[in-house]
């Protein structure tokens, strides 16, 4: 026999409220590192999708709870499904999401150009995140593509053919396997939170994922530049490395 329906408020809201940041928040951080070390405001293309459209409210907040001015980077273009919008000095973003909201799409917004979604992939950027779906980046758009650094939200946005041609023309890639890490990171934090039956507030939260977040992009980094490698691969490396590692000193059925 089922157990009763239990009321919703006897979930904590804080810990509901913690999947809020996860890799937006991350993401945010890289965009933010990214403007310091630039003479003018870093410029980011990003298609929608789940990470996308928390990234545009939650990087905002972020650059406000830190103090930072939003002249540090410019978001200068924005895909969904149904189209794209432009603004080489910088979309209003705060503008943008309340006429989304209202009218379910960005698809004639007032402060940008109208643009086809996959043509703005190609628009010359500093960062471009695909946030929306995978196989986005095929071999045919990863030749033609102007960003420095291309950083992957969604899962699988990047075909292995086209992500050799973007190691071939020197693009970084933030592979999807980290960049949308936050999100796993902090379903584990919710799994140690009820295990120890005591809820952290948002703000450990945000420190705690912060700092796994920032470490494990320095791992990567270092692994990758120790092994010759690239981002991607370096990953895959260092987790098999890791379980390796817990294998031989614990036994395998410790």
């Amino acid at each position: 026999m089922l157990p009763p329906p239990q009321p919703f408020d006897w979930i904590n809201p804080t810990k509901l409220s913690q999947h809020d940041y996860h890799d937006a928040q991350w993401v945010a951080y890289v965009l933010w590192k990214e403007s310091e070390s630039r003479q003018r405001p870093t410029r980011v293309v990003t298609s929608h999708g789940g990470l996308g459209l928390k990234l545009m409210d939650k990087v905002t907040l972020y650059h406000n709870d830190t103090g930072l001015m939003l002249g540090e980077y410019r978001v200068v273009g924005i895909a969904e499904v149904d189209g794209g919008v432009y603004n080489a000095s910088g979309l209003d973003i705060i503008s943008l999401m309340e006429y989304r909201q209202e009218h379910k799409t960005i698809v004639g917004f007032p402060g940008g150009e109208a643009v086809d979604s996959c043509e703005l992939l190609l628009y010359d950027c500093d960062i471009l995140l695909p946030a929306a779906k995978e196989n986005q980046i095929t071999t045919e758009i990863a030749g033609k593509l102007q960003c420095r650094i291309l950083c992957e939200g969604a899962n699988g946005p990047t075909t292995p053919e086209a992500d050799a041609i973007l190691e071939q023309r020197g693009i970084f890639v933030i592979p999807d396997i980290l960049a949308n890490a936050g999100g796993v990171t902090v379903s584990y934090f919710e799994w140690v939170q009820d295990r120890q039956g005591y809820f952290w507030t948002l703000t450990e939260v945000r420190q705690r994922l912060d700092e796994i977040m920032r470490f494990s992009f320095y791992d990567v980094t270092t692994f990758a530049e120790k092994h010759g490698v690239r981002p991607r691969i370096a990953a895959y490396m260092l987790a098999i490395d890791r379980v390796a590692s817990a294998v031989r000193l614990r036994g395998i059925y410790a």
